[in-house]
């Protein structure tokens, strides 16, 4: 059964010109999701949000070059807030 996971990246800033390169590369499900990315104010890395069976399948479906860094994929449990 799917869950979501947050994959987590890390990376040095000479790894962003790679990794950009290659986001016309990103599978079908990845199309249109957010990605977020903290390089221009802070730390390099990013944030994104993916649904797998497990944490090694949600890292599959990145690109190579999207694996560059530290990248690990950690399950949600999402709550709503109350009002």
């Amino acid at each position: 059964m799917a869950q979501t996971y947050l994959i987590i990246n890390t990376h040095d800033a000479e790894l962003c010109a790679p990794m950009e390169a290659d986001l016309d590369k990103i599978p079908e499900q990845l199309k249109g999701k957010d990605f977020y990315c903290t390089c221009p104010h802070g730390q390099h890395g990013y944030y994104l949000f993916v649904d797998a069976e497990s944490s090694d399948k949600a890292i599959d479906v990145l690109p190579p070059s999207l694996r560059l860094g530290d990248t690990r994929a950690q399950a949600l449990e999402i709550l709503r807030l109350p009002d």
